[in-house]
C-alpha cells in the first residue's frame, strides 16, 4: 500500500471547507460550509456536518481515502484543519 499523503489531504480538506460553493433556491452562489465554520469559531455550534456527496464532487479520490478508514481520517486530518 502506498504511503498516505496527510499534508496533501489536509490541504484538500481545508480547500473544501473554505471553498465549496453551493447555490440557494434562486441560484445565488454561497460558501456552503462558511456559516457552520463561523458558528464553530464563535462557539455557537459544536459539530460540523458535511455532506459526503459534496466532498465527492470536489475531491472524489479524497472521499475514497476517507471511506477506507473514516475514524482515522477524522482524528488525523479534520481535527488539524
Amino acid at each position: 500500500m502506498p504511503a498516505r499523503n496527510y499534508t496533501g489531504n489536509r490541504t484538500k480538506i481545508v480547500d473544501f471547507l473554505s471553498g465549496f460553493v453551493s447555490h440557494d433556491s434562486i441560484g445565488k452562489k454561497y460558501l456552503k460550509y462558511g456559516l457552520q465554520l463561523t458558528k464553530l469559531a464563535h462557539r455557537g455550534q459544536v459539530m460540523l456536518t458535511i455532506d459526503l456527496d459534496d466532498i465527492a464532487e470536489m475531491f472524489e479520490e479524497l472521499l475514497s481515502i476517507m471511506l477506507v478508514d473514516i475514524q482515522h481520517c477524522l482524528q488525523k486530518l479534520f481535527k488539524k484543519c
